[in-house]
């Protein structure tokens, strides 16, 4: 797949979730810690978000977002895929 002549970007999860993990050790939050912030996301969920097993919702990208104070595409990371 190609946009524009150039390989399309889709999200990373793996990366993704390494980088909530980082952001979230970096404001000194614990997972159960982020969980409670969240209101709704069980420790669980955020688990598989950092090990790439899945990725937040749309909501849940926003809360996130405003709990670790980057904004949403500051935790998404992308890859790219090959031409083909």
């Amino acid at each position: 797949m190609k946009f524009n002549n150039r390989p399309a970007a889709v999200l990373d999860p793996e990366a993704t979730g390494e980088h909530i993990r980082l952001l979230r050790l970096q404001r000194g939050l614990s997972v159960e810690e982020l969980a409670r912030l969240t209101g709704d996301v069980s420790v669980q969920t955020i688990y598989k978000w950092q090990r790439g097993e899945c990725v937040p919702s749309a909501d849940n990208m926003i809360l996130l977002s405003e709990i670790l104070q980057v904004p949403v595409d500051g935790f998404l990371c992308r890859k790219y895929l090959k031409a083909g």
